[in-house]
């Protein structure tokens, strides 16, 4: 029996009364098929995966249902074939094509970014170390064509690369592939429809076996490797889909209970929607220090620019016109660079910008054309996320949730580049694509011994900032000072208070420190981000604690509806969503 027909069997096992007949005819026909044909067959399956067919096309040989000979043409030339299209499509049309879907899901710009830093370094001989390394074809063939190379030098080289490299998957399973079938056949005792599994076990193990040797190849490869199992058995980077799972399963019961989907839009009635979504920034930093003078020393100054949107598109002479606002600004406050430039609404550290030149406010106001806002760069090493909470009616306040925030660094040793000294950063490789990305200029700067390299200025977790739990730097002075600020902003009864600090021992004072943001009903209590909580303990702390905080949201919505105060609807809260959802395109990455 051929490895199809066994398939084909195993397929109709409900009914073999007549659907094996069937599938025995049509194996038997498939069969009969010229080599060529199945040769063009194996040929195409190379444009999904290289590595795949061509072991399948040693299992096949080993099984001796396809000549060593049709096989080892049909993958040579399928990949040389592949390798040439790839080409093509950077030659003929460069960068636009990394717009279309299939490009995307096929090729990141992260990629093309590093293969172009690659080329600079090594020249056109990384088209054929590439074909050893895992990962990096597609990249390299797609920017080899996209930088000029000519179409005979690539061709050539792709050619000898394919001829070397096919024949030697093709014996290495021909070798293996009969002594894993034996192995598999031995263990599990599979008789009649199922007698398929046996060799496409051996198939899987040696495409497992070839992706661990070539990942064993490049130290970066593995370095990546072991940082995606760090990420998924650490909750703190699950994909936001999984990890908000269950808190959308609670935040439903309790608006069940509640009998009400938004109502912790009423948690705070003094911010739009309760600060729940679609808040304004610059607005709420107005209202804090509006409301007691006291609080002008503990808000960083801010301004706050309209969009620069006419038509839908940026409109360059409005960008201009926030520029000389921004620089009029500056002068009458007596700032100078660096400033942070924001989305005036935003979420994650989603825009947020260190600027130090004109040319880069110049360049942000240029790109970023939605309403923003502009605030003076907050001085001191410590900065903190406080979470605050006052019930109405309640005299004095409770510290929820204090988190310490540190950014990331990497220090230069004269010999590797800054990609190099990313991934050999044991927290910074967790997070190297978001670095790889917001640092693509400079990958191949090779810092100094000694000189260190800020990855982060963004006090955001997904942006690559480290939290910690930072309870031990409460204090009643501390309190006492946020139920002061919080006086002065009627409507206010929970929130965080994003700070920065140059001086513990005054923070704990309740002085000398500086609100750079102040968030609202949404706002998480990001201590639950400690690393120090480990793998299983984390998920259990997180959980109870964002339980907590959205029963505390709903508790202090339902104070304020029974006080008159009216939750937003469901259809004006997805509306907002929507709208950010769709502004968001304009957002710069984040420094």
């Amino acid at each position: 029996m051929t490895l199809l027909s066994a398939l084909l069997q195993a397929a109709t096992a409900p009914a073999p009364s007549v659907l094996e007949q069937r599938a025995a005819e049509l194996a038997a026909w498939l069969s009969s098929l010229p080599y060529g044909l199945r040769g063009a067959a194996l040929a195409v399956a190379t444009f999904i995966s290289e590595d795949l067919t061509t072991v399948f096309a040693g299992v096949l040989v080993a099984r001796d249902e396809l000549p060593f000979t049709t096989a080892l043409v049909a993958c040579t030339l399928g990949i040389w074939i592949g390798d040439g299209g790839i080409w093509a499509l950077g030659r003929f049309f460069g960068r636009p094509a990394l717009k279309l879907p299939l490009m995307r899901a096929w090729i990141s710009q992260d990629s093309i970014t590093r293969a172009e830093r690659w080329f600079g370094k090594r020249g056109l001989r990384v088209v054929i170390v590439s074909r050893f390394l895992p990962g990096s074809r597609v990249a390299a063939f797609f920017t080899a064509g996209m930088l000029g190379a000519r179409a005979t030098w690539f061709l050539g080289w792709a050619l000898l690369m394919a001829v070397i490299w096919t024949p030697l998957l093709i014996l290495a399973a021909i070798a293996a592939a009969p002594q894993l079938e034996r192995w598999a056949a031995s263990i599990l005792q599979l008789e009649g429809a199922w007698r398929f599994v046996p060799p496409l076990i051996s198939l899987l193990v040696l495409f497992l076996v070839l992706r661990t040797l070539e990942m064993l190849t490049d130290w970066r490869a593995r370095r990546l490797y072991v940082a995606r199992w760090v990420r998924r058995l650490h909750w703190e980077f699950w994909p936001p889909w999984v990890f908000y799972a269950p808190c959308a399963l609670f935040y439903l019961a309790l608006a069940v209970r509640h009998r009400s989907l938004t109502l912790p839009t009423v948690a705070n009635p003094g911010m739009p929607a309760g600060g729940f979504l679609g808040e304004s920034k610059g607005e709420i930093l107005e209202k804090l220090v509006s409301g007691r003078r006291e609080a002008q020393r503990f808000v960083a100054r801010t301004l706050r620019l309209p969009a620069a949107l006419t038509g839908g598109a940026p409109d360059p002479l409005q960008a201009e016109a926030r520029w000389q606002g921004v620089s009029a600004w500056m002068a009458r406050e007596g700032l100078d660079f660096p400033i942070v430039l924001k989305p005036d609404v935003g979420q994650r550290g989603s825009g947020v910008r260190l600027v130090r030149t004109e040319d880069e406010a110049r360049d942000y106001l240029r790109s970023m054309p939605l309403a923003a806002v502009v605030q003076e760069y907050a001085e001191g090493p410590h900065e903190l996320g406080v979470f605050w909470v006052r019930a109405p009616g309640e005299p004095r306040g409770r510290i929820f949730s204090i988190t310490e925030k540190f950014f990331p660094e990497v220090v230069g040793d004269g010999e590797h580049d800054l990609h190099d000294l990313i991934l050999l950063h044991p927290r910074a490789v967790l997070q190297s694509r978001v670095f790889f990305r917001r640092h693509a200029e400079v990958l191949d700067w090779v810092p100094g011994p000694g000189a260190s390299f800020p990855l982060v200025t963004s006090g955001n977790h997904c942006q690559g900032t480290l939290f910690k739990d930072g309870v031990r730097l409460g204090s009643d002075a501390l309190l006492a000072r946020l139920d002061a600020l919080a006086d002065g902003y009627p409507g206010l009864h929970a929130g965080r208070f994003d700070l920065r600090a140059p001086d513990v021992d005054a923070l704990q004072r309740g002085e000398g420190f500086r609100i750079v943001e102040l968030n609202g009903a949404t706002a998480e209590a990001t201590h639950i981000y400690d690393p120090a909580l480990g793998p299983w303990k984390g998920p259990l702390v997180a959980y109870r604690t964002l339980f907590a905080q959205w029963s505390l949201m709903f508790r202090l919505g339902a104070a304020n509806r029974a006080a008159g105060k009216r939750p937003i609807g469901v259809r004006a809260l997805l509306a907002s969503w929507f709208h950010y959802r769709r502004a968001q395109k304009w957002h710069p990455h984040a420094s």
